[in-house]
C-alpha cells in the first residue's frame, strides 16, 4: 500500500508499523508451510541433529558451546585463540558466521547458524583445524 499524509499522521502510523515487514512471497510461503507441517518437523530434526554435532565436537577443542533452542548456537574459542582470526580463517574457507560479540553473556562468542549434521561435521572439522593450527 501507499499513504500520503501530513507528518503528524505519518508519525502516528509508524508507531504501529512492523519492525520487520514481510513480502507477499514470504507470506505465501508461510501459509504453505503451515499447511505442510512435516517440512517444519524435518527442519527441526535436522537442526537438532546439527546442534548435537556442535555439542559433541567443539568441546573436544576446549570451545565453550552454549546450548540453544534456536536454529543457531554460540560458541567461544579456547583461551588464547582470537575469535576474529577464527572468523577470518573461516571466511577463507567460504564459511560465514558472526562474531565475536562484545556484550555479556556472549562476550567472545561466535554465532553459527545450525545446518544438517553433515554440514555441522564439516564446520566442526574446519574449526578444529583452525584452532589446532593456532594453538
Amino acid at each position: 500500500g501507499y499513504t500520503v499524509a501530513n507528518k503528524g499522521v505519518i508519525d502516528q502510523l509508524y508507531k504501529a508499523k512492523l519492525t520487520h515487514e514481510i513480502t507477499a512471497f514470504a507470506a505465501r510461503t508461510g501459509e504453505y508451510l503451515l499447511d505442510h507441517l512435516e517440512i517444519m518437523r524435518d527442519y527441526v530434526q535436522d537442526v537438532n541433529e546439527g546442534k548435537d554435532v556442535l555439542y559433541r565436537r567443539l568441546p573436544r577443542r576446549d570451545c565453550e558451546v552454549l546450548r540453544s533452542e534456536a536454529n543457531f548456537a554460540f560458541f567461544k574459542p579456547p583461551e588464547g585463540i582470537d575469535g576474529k582470526q577464527v572468523i577470518r580463517d573461516l571466511v577463507e574457507r567460504r564459511i560465514f558466521i558472526k562474531g565475536p560479540f562484545a556484550d555479556v553473556p556472549f562476550n567472545g562468542h561466535l554465532r553459527v547458524t545450525v545446518g544438517t549434521a553433515s554440514q555441522m561435521e564439516m564446520f566442526c572439522s574446519a574449526v578444529e583445524e583452525i584452532i589446532g593450527a593456532r594453538s
